[in-house]
């Protein structure tokens, strides 16, 4: 079997192609990180500090620390001393956060609509299923060799 080289690359390009777009309707950002880190937050709500989010999502310190500073000038997060060691920051997602979210995914499945339609629903739901297929693979193997995963 002749398999492309460049497949992750291509996955990649897609989650950026759709993260880009959610970021620009909805967040009003050229940033295709803000809707990942918001359902990060909103996954593990209560227990995420600064540091966590950073090693779960693969982003550097400085990088994930510009991301949370804009998204709490925006409104979309909260921040609050830890209990244990103040020096470290509990995120949380306030309503505008929460909001968000929903009108992310709003824009999602309305992307996923006029691709299906472009595509016809069948092959687009094969698509789906075969995304899926190809999750569960790499969850399994990134679990084999201890990789922490953000969002699975």
């Amino acid at each position: 079997m002749n398999q492309k080289n460049s497949f992750p690359i291509d996955l990649q390009q897609v989650t950026n192609l759709y993260s880009g777009i959610i970021g620009k309707r909805v967040y009003r950002s050229d940033s295709n990180y803000h809707f990942d880190i918001l359902l990060t937050i909103d996954k593990n709500k209560g227990e995420l500090t600064r540091k966590k989010l950073a090693k779960l999502r693969h982003l550097n310190q400085a990088y994930t620390n510009s991301i949370i500073y804009y998204l709490h000038a925006e409104g979309y997060i909260n921040l609050m001393p830890g209990n244990t060691d103040i020096t470290e920051t509990i995120i949380s997602l306030t309503p505008k956060g929460t909001e968000s979210i929903m009108q992310a995914e709003a824009e999602i499945n309305e992307l996923n609509t006029k691709i299906a339609k472009d595509i016809g629903d069948e092959r687009f739901a094969l698509f789906i299923e075969i995304l899926e297929k190809i999750r569960l693979n790499l969850k399994r193997e990134s679990s084999v060799i201890g990789l922490k995963q953000g969002l699975i």
